[in-house]
């Protein structure tokens, strides 16, 4: 299957999970109110951020390594899966005492609800470990069709839950069916894995040790790079109210929603180049040229739905509730950033497959310190707004990082990276006329 064809098939899988996701999120808005919504806002972030930093850069490696040698790819399956399971308790522990040592960082939210979320931890992990496998075998369309089932029926669940109980109950019923979904979804992903390539729940410590030696500098840029996105939350938590911190959770969910898009094409770029085998360390080749162009016309995708946003954005922030419009300023600024982020991620895929250079490392930190002087600055005194002007200087940053080094060493320029030329659309249009043509004739 080809590469654009891949993803089509999940684009229009995610725009399914978008239309779930968007009921889901009106019928969450209307139930719990911003306040509401600023409490389960927090506790997603915190599963999301300690999910992040239980990963260990294993979900790169295992796509990298089943790439190179598919005779390990059973040993490999049972080595994440198992590793993840290990990791994600240690990670409970670790924030559990974290929040009594700081409880200032959970706000207003209650302790007990923050227990009851992170037990959301394990589940989260094993299925985006379920998903990369899937992605390493190349089977897109299970990759897709499971999520959208599971996603769907955890929507139908939530609704009768929400008709049938209290309203008091409508934050723990809220993470508890988000605990479940991921669950029911990490059980399916690990299956078919299994189906594929049979495993054992044991850890190879060789392939261990040889998955962690590849995949920290990607764990370590990711975990830096996630944070940039998730800690507006969490330090809005802190140092403002849930009412705020409710409304920029939408404000987030909408660029969530549209960073499927950089993250559909970089997900799915790495493991189909990992397909042709190991690469040349330097220099400019064939697939970096591709590269260049998806970078190039993610970045006009990104800026259209910019330019849509700015015209429908009032009204869009409406349907979740009057109070949430006032988030229209920091969601144009936060689009924004995420054009920066969205480049970032696709010019990031040739650090990926030219070995991971340490510069990865370097660039991430310093990212994140930005990030965190930024917030520390901004956040306390303009709220949302700071968190959003932020994540736009620390996403220019982390695009303009890579793009230095892709181009100094992989022979990369800016114009071909960043700007779209008519070739592009041309290209566009020929594949999807070889696609419609192909499906014509029956192939």
């Amino acid at each position: 299957m080809s590469f654009f064809k891949q993803s089509a098939i999940t684009l229009f899988t995610k725009a399914g999970i978008f239309i779930i996701s968007f009921v889901m999120n009106v019928l969450m808005a209307r139930k719990l109110e911003a306040e509401g919504m600023g409490a389960i806002g927090a506790l997603q972030a915190f599963i999301a951020i300690a999910a992040q930093f239980a990963f260990l850069g294993l979900d790169r490696a295992a796509i990298y390594y089943i790439g190179l040698d598919k005779s390990r790819a059973s040993k490999i399956a049972g080595t994440l899966i198992s590793a993840g399971i290990l990791a994600s308790i240690a990670i409970y522990i670790i924030f559990v005492l974290i929040a009594l040592a700081f409880p200032k960082i959970l706000g207003e939210v209650k302790f007990n609800l923050y227990l009851i979320a992170l037990l959301g931890v394990m589940p989260l992990l094993i299925s985006l470990f379920g998903q990369n496998l899937l992605l390493a075998y190349q089977k897109i369309f299970e990759y897709n069709i499971l999520e959208l089932i599971v996603r769907f029926l955890s929507l139908i669940i939530l609704a009768v839950l929400y008709i049938t109980l209290d309203t008091s109950l409508a934050v723990i019923i809220t993470i508890l069916v988000i605990i479940i979904t991921n669950f029911v979804l990490g059980l399916i992903n690990a299956g078919f894995a299994w189906k594929q390539h049979p495993y054992n729940l044991k850890i190879d410590w060789l392939v261990l040790r040889d998955m962690i030696g590849y995949g920290w500098k990607n764990y370590y840029s990711a975990v830096m790079g996630f944070m940039i996105i998730k800690s507006d939350l969490i330090f809005l938590t802190a140092f403002r109210g849930l009412d705020e911190v409710g409304v920029y959770r939408q404000v987030l969910w909408i660029c969530d929603i549209l960073f499927n898009i950089p993250t559909v094409f970089a997900g799915l770029l790495f493991p189909k180049l990992m397909q042709e085998g190991a690469t040349v360390e330097f220099g400019l080749d064939e697939r970096g040229k591709f590269t260049m162009r998806l970078s190039r016309l993610i970045g006009l995708t990104l800026g259209l739905f910019w330019i849509l946003f700015a015209i429908i954005g009032v009204w869009f922030l409406g349907i979740f509730g009057e109070e949430f419009k006032k988030g229209y300023l920091p969601l144009l600024i936060a689009l924004a950033a995420f054009v920066f982020y969205g480049i970032h991620l696709i010019l990031k895929v040739e650090l990926f497959r030219r070995g991971l250079p340490t510069f990865i490392v370097i660039y991430s930190t310093i990212c994140m310190i930005a990030k965190v002087v930024l917030n520390v600055s901004l956040i306390p005194k303009y709220g949302m707004y700071g968190a959003a002007w932020g994540s736009l200087v620390a996403d220019f940053l982390l695009m303009a990082f890579p793009l230095w080094y892709c181009i100094k060493y992989y022979g990369f320029n800016i114009r071909d990276s960043l700007f779209v030329r008519s070739s592009d659309f041309k290209f566009i249009i020929d594949r999807i006329k070889s696609a419609l043509g192909k499906n014509a004739s029956g192939d």
